[in-house]
């Protein structure tokens, strides 16, 4: 398994093979209620589609970020690293799980309060390639500093002709 690409993507990119992912924006804008983040009091995680829940992570900022711990950690995520996280602190199973790639992004969000779109395209074994959108989402404390961010994730398999090319 190797990554192809990895980058940040607009959140006004077309998102028409990605459409569960932009009701998943609207939901989030809709639990803002005028703010530009929600409290946690103000979600309701039964709002985001179903498709999306078990493949959905809500990690609690510890340390302004410096670490992460899972709160809630969806059955798809369970079943694409072989680990269940909830609970856990992100320093304990980055190195072994992630690299530091996903904690860069955290720290986007953490730091500028505002959602990301990020894609990564992973080449897996028999030339197939995954496309990964993670759509991370703030959530803010009572007194507005982002303490949980909410990653709700959708990826899309691809077989490639070319073995050094992704598919389009």
């Amino acid at each position: 398994m190797s990554i192809i690409e990895k980058k940040e993507i607009g959140l006004d990119s077309d998102l028409s093979n990605f459409a569960d992912l932009e009701e998943a924006l609207e939901c989030w804008k809709r639990w803002c209620g005028g703010s530009h983040a929600p409290t946690w009091r103000a979600v309701d995680m039964m709002d985001i589609p179903a498709q999306l829940l078990p493949s959905t992570i809500v990690v609690d900022v510890v340390e302004r970020g410096n670490d992460l711990k899972f709160r809630f950690w969806g059955s798809a995520m369970v079943d694409l690293y072989g680990a269940e996280l909830t609970g856990k602190l992100y320093s304990d199973a980055s190195d072994t799980l992630f690299g530091n790639l996903p904690h860069a992004q955290y720290q986007q969000v953490i730091e500028t309060g505002i959602p990301k779109l990020y894609r990564v395209t992973i080449r897996r074994p028999n030339n197939m390639i995954a496309e990964r959108l993670n759509l991370r989402l703030p959530i803010v404390d009572e007194h507005g500093n982002v303490s949980k961010v909410m990653t709700i994730v959708q990826i899309q398999y691809h077989k490639s002709d070319d073995p050094e090319q992704p598919a389009q």
